[in-house]
């Protein structure tokens, strides 16, 4: 599998564990500012839960989740890759900057960088893919910084707030 610290200039990516589910982590996952471009904004988020989210990943054969830390020190976000195929040698990936106040920095960008470059160079994953939520500008910014494509657009994808609906930007680079 991964290396379970991945190094860039500014940020170490490093393997999380149920123990690195706090209580700050978890106002991350409550924060309307957050969650609003999350899956899990539709389902209750507790410790114990996110705890067995992180257990299920780290059994997992094909996916990994890292914490973002900046200045190695500063825990900010967690970036998750799976399902890697094996057969394919594509993967996916999907980020969560949680520090609001660490937005538009750079960080989502050069933690993506870092670990398109492990995998591609530890796993010989030859395609990297995600999917934005096309209102989700920093995100969907982060990706094309690290010279993702626009591969294809899922229209009404997802319920959004007030029952809104909302596209799905789908994005892939090949590594």
């Amino acid at each position: 599998m991964l290396h379970p610290t991945i190094l860039t200039s500014n940020l170490t990516l490093k393997s999380i564990f149920p123990t690195d589910v706090t209580e700050e982590y978890l106002s991350w996952l409550k924060d309307p500012r957050i969650n609003r471009y999350m899956e899990f904004r539709h389902t209750a988020v507790n410790l114990q839960k996110q705890k067995h989210f992180i257990e299920e990943i780290n059994a997992s054969q094909d996916s990994c989740i890292f914490g973002i830390f900046l200045d190695h020190a500063l825990f900010v976000g967690t970036i998750k890759v799976g399902p890697i195929s094996s057969i394919h040698l594509t993967a996916d990936i999907g980020i969560l900057i949680g520090a609001v106040e660490h937005h538009g920095k750079g960080i989502g960008t050069s933690a993506i960088g870092g670990l398109c470059a492990e995998i591609g160079e530890t796993l010989s994953v030859r395609k990297v893919n995600a999917g934005v939520i096309a209102t989700n500008f920093g995100s969907l910014r982060a990706f094309e910084k690290n010279s993702f494509t626009r591969e294809g657009l899922r229209l009404k994808q997802y319920r959004g707030p007030d029952d809104t609906t909302e596209d799905e930007i789908l994005l892939g680079k090949i590594l």
